[in-house]
């Protein structure tokens, strides 16, 4: 656990302070990104290109549902992630220092905030993110095509041990969110992620495992040990 959160953390801190990293300024302001899910319909199809509203010039992706399952097959069951790959989105890069927003549409279970959480964490840092589906849906797929996204519009890799980090912390707050509530969960990482960002990196367990309880006790919440230890792999 130790291990996986120095990973997320350290590449968060790398974009944070400034230190070498991979940067949206390679990207025009203004450049466009979208990513469609390969089983869209044609009718789905263009019902989310109609909500994304792109411009002519925007480059489009597409994502598998393979491309799903080699990301997320090892935090959460084949059957959740289904057999389509149906949720899309829409990059719109920004000018440095604009910040980070993520509006979702028809997404019934992954929040705005977590996919903040899991863009910082990949270092994604200034853009405006879309996402959403002609219909309900969890909102799995999008994360794989939100980081190919990036990597169009900077034309660098994100390296897949960071991609790796960024997905299974989206998974891991969500299961939080299912018994603290989502915008609970939420909260509580991002509290965490921007102590650790002023703070230092932790460097144990323990050390970690008190910031966890710092940040819940400032947001008023009683954690029982079980939803301790998955706010500890959240981060």
């Amino acid at each position: 656990m130790l291990k996986k959160m120095m990973l997320g953390m350290m590449a968060a801190l790398l974009f944070l302070i400034g230190a070498p990293k991979v940067s949206l300024a390679d990207a025009a302001v203004g450049d466009v990104i979208v990513t469609l899910g390969q089983d869209l319909t044609p009718a789905d199809r263009q019902k989310v290109l109609d909500e994304l509203n792109p411009p002519e010039n925007a480059t489009k992706i597409e994502v598998t549902n393979k491309e799903e399952h080699e990301y997320l097959g090892k935090y959460i069951p084949r059957s959740s992630i289904g057999t389509r790959a149906l949720s899309s989105s829409s990059i719109t890069i920004e000018k440095s220092g604009t910040g980070l927003t993520v509006d979702t549409h028809n997404i019934k279970t992954i929040t705005d905030e977590m996919y903040l959480n899991a863009l910082m964490t990949a270092g994604v840092k200034d853009a405006k993110v879309v996402v959403t589906a002609p219909f309900e849906v969890s909102g799995t797929a999008a994360l794989t095509g939100l980081l190919k996204a990036y990597e169009v519009s900077s034309d660098k890799a994100i390296p897949e041990d960071v991609k790796q980090v960024a997905n299974e912390e989206l998974v891991t707050t969500s299961k939080l969110g299912d018994s603290i509530g989502k915008d609970n969960a939420s909260a509580l990482i991002a509290k965490i992620k921007d102590d650790i960002a002023k703070n230092g990196v932790p460097k144990t367990t323990k050390e970690v495992e008190k910031k966890v309880d710092q940040a819940a006790s400032d947001l008023n919440l009683n954690l029982t040990q079980d939803q301790k230890r998955s706010a500890c792999l959240a981060i």
